[in-house]
């Protein structure tokens, strides 16, 4: 009923706020015998009154900042024109992309994205503290959405409003220590700003940031990273995820954040750094499959094994893991490196689905399996390869080894291998280095631009 710009407006609230911190302080005094934490009769009621007097302690602080005599858009032309850059900014990480980060705050409080930008303080602290979307913070309590109260959510949501507002440093930084922010918890926020801004001179300040506060992200966690790959800055992403700890020692990641880890790792440090994270996943799934077992021969419960379809699903994960490694490797000339890595039998199984796959479906047809084992001097396991790969296609009418260089090359070097290596003397051995030698010339060659002599021994 008063203008907020009106002096008495301030003066008539700090008064109010001090009769609704008393008022708090006679219901705590009377609920602290009755009942836990969040139950009992007067929790509602309690809930409540730290709603209203969190909603009348940040119109005071906004009105002793100036925000009174702000226009409602802040920095913006007009409301229409805050909404119209939240929707471009929205659409530059394409469908399917990370939502905005004001977005998950919003949600985290209970509230639409409709409801931002607000259209005044007032506006802001109605929807925050007062709306009845409030009502969830007892229903939703355990929900990862509200893991934290929906008020310092709420604090969350006003501080980001007066960054997209434009208040100075000085005034954002005094806001969040009055409502009992933390500086990273500030600088969290302010990090979600700059990168929901994209403008070059505040992510790059975000960037600087955000490593050092990776414990104060909370859920946004992985959102950050995403977006900062996505903004062309996976150096720092990687970064973040580094900061967590060992992956050795965290828990099995989800599919999207286990594979925008090996993108991750891809990106900034290349194929073998992304193979070491797939393999701690491997070893993972083994150890959970491994305890699943002993737990079940010793006719013990539920432990701290892989149930058969947590189990299912980590093992689809690294797998699709391992083929974004193969992927990348195709795409990058890299073949020859992949085959290289020292994949374990249950890898191994899965380079051979995805080579296998490949031989119809990609442009070179190349006998990529046999070739892996080649590689490793598993020359009868290549045989068997061969002939089983060349029965397949025989079947499906491809071209085969006989029209094709690579496959008659690999075949003389499997044949010549598998005629000298049983052998021991000097001259044999020399025919064995040149073996290995043309194996990975061949390697070498598949992918890349290089033109086979008319044999790979001579």
């Amino acid at each position: 009923t008063v203008d907020p710009q009106d002096p008495q407006f301030l003066a008539k609230g700090l008064w109010i706020e001090k009769l609704l911190g008393n008022l708090q302080l006679v219901f705590e005094v009377l609920h602290a015998p009755k009942a836990p934490e969040g139950k009992g009769p007067l929790a509602e009621q309690m809930g409540a009154i730290a709603d209203v007097l969190q909603a009348c302690r940040t119109c005071n602080l906004s009105c002793s900042e100036g925000l009174a005599r702000w226009p409602a858009s802040g920095r913006y032309g007009s409301v229409a024109e805050w909404r119209a850059s939240l929707q471009q900014r929205a659409a530059a990480f394409g469908p399917g992309g990370p939502r905005l980060f004001i977005e998950g705050l919003l949600a985290r409080s209970n509230l639409g994205v409709e409801s931002y930008p607000f259209a005044s303080f007032l506006d802001a602290a109605k929807k925050i503290f007062l709306s009845p979307k409030a009502e969830g913070r007892q229903a939703g309590a355990g929900d990862s959405l509200t893991a934290e109260p929906l008020s310092k959510n709420g604090s969350k949501v006003y501080l980001y409003y007066m960054m997209d507002l434009g208040c100075t440093g000085s005034a954002v930084e005094s806001f969040a220590r009055r409502l009992g922010l933390s500086n990273a918890e500030c600088a969290a926020v302010r990090c979600f700003a700059q990168l929901d801004g994209r403008d070059n001179g505040g992510l790059a300040e975000a960037c600087a940031s955000l490593p050092a506060i990776t414990g104060h992200l909370g859920e946004h966690t992985q959102r950050v990273i995403e977006s900062l790959v996505l903004l062309g800055r996976p150096q720092v992403a990687l970064d973040i995820f580094r900061s967590r700890g060992s992956a050795a020692m965290a828990p099995f990641p989800p599919k999207g954040e286990a594979l925008l880890i090996v993108d991750i790792h891809l990106s900034c440090k290349g194929l073998y750094e992304a193979f070491l994270y797939c393999q701690e996943l491997w070893k993972k799934v083994a150890d959970g499959a491994t305890q699943t077992q002993t737990e079940m021969g010793m006719g013990a419960g539920s432990g701290g094994g892989d149930g058969p379809a947590e189990g299912e699903g980590r093992a689809e994960t690294v797998q699709e893991c391992t083929r974004r490694l193969c992927g990348w490797s195709e795409a990058h000339g890299a073949v020859d490196r992949l085959m290289e890595l020292p994949f374990t039998a249950a890898e191994e199984a899965c380079l051979r689905t995805y080579f296998e796959e490949r031989l119809f479906t990609s442009a070179s047809g190349a006998p990529l399996w046999p070739l892996f084992l080649a590689l490793r001097r598993r020359y009868k396991e290549a045989r068997a390869a061969m002939d089983e790969l060349q029965a397949k296609m025989d079947q499906q009418g491809k071209v085969t080894y006989r029209s094709n260089d690579v496959y008659r090359f690999l075949n003389e070097i499997i044949d010549t291998a598998l005629g000298v290596l049983p052998a021991k003397d000097s001259q044999n051995e020399g025919a064995a280095s040149t073996v290995e030698s043309a194996v990975r010339k061949l390697a070498r060659g598949v992918y890349g631009s290089h033109q086979a002599p008319q044999s790979m021994l001579s």
